[in-house]
């Protein structure tokens, strides 16, 4: 389908069916650019983290393969197929310097990144300081709309991380989406039997088992958007804009414009006051309208009864006359 904003999307489609649809949303790469991120930290940072996001999206490519019922997924890739995760998108002979086999320099980014892994990949505290994305601040708009109901879903390698990074994770959700209502933040457990393969259970498999009543999925993986679709046809499905994402198509499949967000923790709060807000101005109008409603029939219930009794009252003087 055709390019639009998740908002756009949304206002859209909650209009046709009349309610507040729910939408379950992956956490990485849609709400928060985890990848690009950590690649531009590793970059020599001589172009804006705005500039770089653009520049990544447009050269790499997510693949991904199925062997009968086995699902296997690669790291990010160049269109010529070299290896991506540390090619700095901001400088094209970088790209070619690197496929002509630079192996020293590969190798120093290689521990460079080893080390920046302790700092940033394994910290709690990396999803506090990343940027959101614009599926993010779509997300809130909607939910102060009262468009939706939201379930923000991830997963966690068991026993990978005995620190578990995904505290960090919750920490985030409960300093803003966790402020609104109709929000939910669930982590779920994965395996991964063999290096390469997707974890288990597969996210489609634990959708259908947990949330089989959702309106929108939306996911940056192309396998987890089509086998979620298999199973759901008449379902709405919504991945970020992406060349990684460009090859997948269908008429229940949305791309929508994806970029930096400059949303912060407190745009949060305020909308979360602003909700609590509107919801109070509009229960009290609620009550105004009942309370109208009650006068209004319990005043012509007094005319009707007076009316009665004046009516009796008058029958029976007519009958002593006679």
């Amino acid at each position: 389908m055709s390019t639009t904003t998740l908002y756009e999307l949304i206002k859209q489609k909650s209009k046709e069916k009349g309610y507040p649809l729910k939408v379950i949303s992956d956490w990485d790469e849609c709400l928060q650019p985890l990848k690009p991120m950590l690649l531009y930290e590793l970059s020599p940072k001589n172009i804006t983290f705005e500039e770089y996001f653009k520049k990544f999206w447009n050269l790499a490519k997510f693949v991904t393969n199925k062997d009968g019922d086995k699902f296997s997924e690669k790291k990010l890739f160049t269109k010529s197929d070299h290896t991506y995760s540390y090619i700095d998108p901001s400088d094209p002979n970088e790209r070619q310097n690197y496929a002509a086999g630079h192996k020293n320099w590969g190798k120093l980014l290689s521990e460079k990144r080893k080390e920046f892994d302790k700092e940033f990949y394994s910290s709690v505290k990396k999803y506090e300081w990343m940027p959101f994305l614009s599926i993010a601040e779509d997300l809130l708009k909607c939910l102060n709309e009262g468009l939706i109901e939201l379930v923000i879903i991830s997963s966690c390698e068991k026993g990978k991380y005995p620190n578990d990074i995904h505290v960090g994770k919750k920490e985030k959700f409960e300093r803003t989406f966790g402020k609104l209502a109709n929000t939910k933040l669930d982590i779920t457990p994965v395996t991964i039997h063999k290096k390469g393969e997707m974890a288990q259970p597969y996210r489609w498999n634990w959708i259908k088992e947990k949330y089989p009543d959702f309106d929108i999925f939306i996911d940056d993986n192309t396998i987890h958007i089509e086998e979620a679709s298999k199973l759901f046809p008449d379902k709405i499905y919504v991945v970020p804009d992406y060349e990684a994402t460009s090859e997948l198509q269908g008429s229940n499949i949305y791309h929508v414009k994806t970029t930096v967000s400059n949303l912060k923790n407190e745009d949060f709060t305020k909308a979360a006051e602003e909700y609590k807000e509107k919801t109070k101005t509009s229960n009290n109008k609620c009550i105004d309208a009942n309370t109208e409603s009650f006068l209004l029939w319990f005043g012509l219930t007094v005319l009707v009864l007076c009316g009665l009794g004046l009516f009796y009252v008058l029958q029976k003087r007519i009958k002593k006359k006679r």
